[in-house]
């Protein structure tokens, strides 16, 4: 089956309205962010060039579009656009997507776990800024994955691990999480009170050669911290902490020696 024209009828509503939101947007910007040739995107669009299954695939993947949003774009079914079904114990790639992609249900677990928490959507919805439907949305998907359980009226987190699914859609998964993240983030720049927040930066000239030194010291960091504060007697809200050690420059081919760092914080 032939799913260029249904795919590329999807990709072109996509540049549409980053186009409708952005005037200087262009045609090269957006195969920047598809991780595409522009030569060859244009040649999608023109008709020169079909699309394959696998080049559909890895762009999709790349705007982080669930298991049932990419069967939507290729004008088929779950079944015919090869993704995996349910088999135990393996858990259904577009559950596990949902559960990474959207910060509220790893928020309401941690809720979960805070000093006078109440199992009532409506409570919940106003604690987390949220609907009513969207927690009993969640509520319904973190029962289904096993990851909270209900015993004497009271829902508590089974801190159950091994939630499965495949590395093209944990990764489109991690990357609308990511956004929704920084989306949060920003908005609560406003809202929330400096003395409630901390949101620091250094700036600095690094060997990529160290990264994964540097990507060890911040994962050690943010067990520590959350010890930390876990530890307290008053368990009453639920912080998330957000660590961003980004490239600001176009990547370059990493040097076999480094001649030091420099940095400016602020």
């Amino acid at each position: 089956m032939d799913i260029s024209r249904p795919f590329l009828d999807q990709l072109g509503r996509e540049y549409r309205t980053r186009r409708a939101r952005n005037a200087a947007y262009s045609l090269r910007s957006f195969s920047r962010d598809l991780n595409v040739g522009s030569g060859r995107l244009s040649q999608y669009f023109s008709g020169q060039r079909s699309v394959t299954p696998k080049a559909a695939h890895r762009i999709m993947n790349r705007l982080g579009l669930s298991p049932v949003e990419q069967a939507h774009w290729l004008g088929l079914s779950l079944a015919q656009a090869s993704i995996p079904a349910p088999s135990a114990p393996e858990l259904l790639d577009q559950k596990v997507f949902e559960l990474i992609s959207e910060p509220i249900h790893f928020t309401l677990l941690s809720l979960m776990e805070t000093r006078g928490f109440r199992r009532e959507p409506r409570w919940i919805a106003a604690r987390l800024r949220s609907s009513v439907t969207e927690v009993t949305h969640s509520l319904r998907l973190l029962q289904d994955l096993g990851l909270i359980t209900e015993k004497d009226g009271k829902l508590t987190p089974t801190h159950a691990q091994g939630v499965r699914s495949s590395d093209g859609v944990q990764n489109a998964a991690l990357r609308k999480a990511h956004r929704r993240q920084l989306e949060q983030a920003i908005e609560g720049l406003e809202r929330i009170p400096l003395e409630l927040r901390d949101i620091t930066s250094i700036t600095l000239a690094a060997d990529p050669a160290r990264l994964n030194e540097a990507k060890a010291l911040i994962k050690d960091f943010r067990r520590k911290l959350a010890q930390l504060l876990e530890r307290g007697k008053n368990p009453s809200e639920v912080y998330r902490l957000q660590i961003q050690l980004i490239p600001l420059t176009e990547l370059s081919p990493i040097p076999n020696n480094s001649k030091g760092e420099r940095s400016r914080e602020n």
